[in-house]
């Protein structure tokens, strides 16, 4: 298969784009975590649970890009890989609208992710502290699955 230059350099993007963002909130969080570990190091702490946090995406990712593959597998049309690349042009303009929208018309786009969280904060609460191991490497997993626009719109162009 060839390399397809044109999604590397827009994940490229993303991820340049988005890491002063990611830097700014998800370090916040983190130290936040950190600093409630209960005296564990703070810098192995952090490290730690956004080591995690990278799992959640890599998993979000693999369920996300099994299923937009094995849909464009299934039907083997190359209209459908067309379309879909149309798709993910859509959804990006439909966030750039969503970033401008300063009367909170498109606000309603933001409630499957919210609802998500909703399920899985309860389950967060109860790991906190995070003054072991496994319930930082179980926080860092669950923050993979905060809703997170630079996370979410990514899933949604490659699904």
């Amino acid at each position: 298969m060839p390399i397809d230059w044109l999604t590397i350099s827009a994940a490229l993007l993303a991820g340049l784009m988005g890491g002063l963002h990611c830097a700014a909130m998800c370090g916040g969080i983190a130290t936040g975590i950190a600093m409630g570990s209960g005296g564990q190091a703070p810098l192995a702490t952090a490290v730690q649970v956004n080591l995690a946090r990278v799992g959640g995406y890599i998993v979000a990712g693999v369920i996300v890009g099994g299923f937009g593959a094995g849909l464009l597998t299934l039907a083997r049309a190359e209209g459908l890989v067309l379309g879909a690349r149309m798709a993910v042009g859509l959804v990006l303009i439909v966030v750039a609208l969503r970033l401008l929208d300063r009367h909170g018309k498109l606000a309603f786009l933001s409630r499957p992710g919210a609802g998500l969280w909703r399920l899985l904060a309860p389950l967060q609460r109860r790991l906190l502290p995070a003054n072991t191991l496994p319930r930082r490497l179980a926080v860092g997993m669950m923050w993979g699955w905060m809703p997170c626009g630079l996370s979410a719109t990514l899933l949604v162009a490659r699904g």
